[in-house]
């Protein structure tokens, strides 16, 4: 299985092609807040698209996956909104952040007394029914596993002294690996 937001189909038919015959090999995806692994994609390589990333599939027995407008609105086929998930896997909230939980963790309109996790992965569904990863709707990151907001680290650099402006962004290297570049404005003062 292998789980994170994305998964390059070159990687995918590597994996397919070398271990194909021995191990069942999935592309899931999911986040901590609803169970982890929340969906799953497993299609015969003919299926693939060429380039770009290998869709995240059908979301599992237990998970419901919607995307949604900025007001929980279901989009169409092919139209870019946010994933948002419910189910029994779905977590109650964040330890001592309810503002946290008030913004993620909303009351579905779809099924009554269930609750969503706007994820803020930006997601669409595809003809097949399978659910395609985009990305971020903001400017949190992941990298190594790790969620990273950005803008958190732009903010402790602007607290130290003879910093002006800050911006932190992701970049890749030449073999996809992510790492974090800040580059910031000096005070004239300092």
């Amino acid at each position: 299985i292998t789980s994170s937001d994305s998964c390059s189909v070159a990687d995918y038919r590597t994996l397919q092609e070398r271990f194909g015959s021995l191990f069942r090999i999935i592309n899931a995806y999911g986040v901590t807040e609803a169970a982890i692994d929340s969906s799953f994609y497993e299609e015969e390589l003919a299926k693939l698209p060429q380039t770009g990333n290998v869709p995240i599939g059908k979301a599992w027995l237990n998970a419901k996956f919607y995307i949604v407008d900025a007001h929980l609105n279901p989009v169409p086929i092919g139209v870019l909104g946010e994933l948002v998930i419910g189910g029994v896997g779905v977590a109650r909230g964040y330890l001592n952040r309810p503002e946290l939980t008030e913004e993620k963790f909303v009351d579905s309109p779809f099924a009554a007394g269930e609750r969503l996790y706007r994820t803020g992965d930006l997601a669409r569904w595809m003809e097949d029914g399978n659910v395609d990863f985009i990305g971020r709707i903001d400017n949190q990151a992941k990298i190594r596993g790790y969620r990273i907001e950005t803008g958190e680290i732009e903010s402790q650099l602007l607290r130290v002294e003879g910093v002006r402006e800050a911006v932190v962004l992701v970049r890749s290297d030449a073999n996809g690996q992510k790492a974090l570049c800040a580059y910031y404005t000096p005070d004239t003062g300092a």
